[in-house]
């Protein structure tokens, strides 16, 4: 149950502990945090290896891009109604909001091209004729080995 009804539960399960996760976005960072008191970084859950993580991110950021949308509609409505204080406020969240997204985004982005470095060097590792973790107990290794 929620204690406050403004309360956002992100649906991610904590990877240290299993309870849920809530976003709470800072000026510079979204950190989420779970009731057993776990702080984790955004970019810590993109990394995880953890497809449950990775598609609750994916679906947080779908969730805020369709806020932003309605923060949007929000605005143009204040303002074609004269309520150009109301248009205002509403524009500072909505710029909070694409500030988050824009994160989230940039996590992913960073997270595919670390993925990318670490496999392009298993493959530059193995065309140097080191061997791969775990090949070297297999049939073949044990046969080059008594060759």
């Amino acid at each position: 149950m929620v204690d406050r009804p403004s309360e956002l539960r992100s649906g991610l399960p904590c990877p240290t502990c299993g309870r849920s996760l809530l976003p709470v976005p800072l000026e510079s960072a979204v950190i989420f945090h779970c009731r057993n008191g776990h702080e984790l970084p955004l970019i810590e859950l993109v990394n995880a290896q953890s497809l449950v993580l990775r598609m609750g991110l994916e679906t947080l950021m779908l969730q805020w891009m369709r806020q932003l949308q309605a923060l949007h509609n929000t605005v143009e409505d204040a303002r074609q109604h004269g309520y150009l204080d109301v248009a205002e406020i509403v524009q500072r969240h909505t710029q909070s909001l694409k500030g988050r997204i824009t994160q989230l985004q940039n996590a992913f982005t960073q997270s595919e091209v670390e993925r990318a470095n670490q496999a392009y060097s298993r493959l530059e590792d193995a065309s140097r004729g080191s061997t791969m973790p775990g090949l070297e107990d297999s049939p073949a290794a044990s046969r080059k080995a008594r060759v």
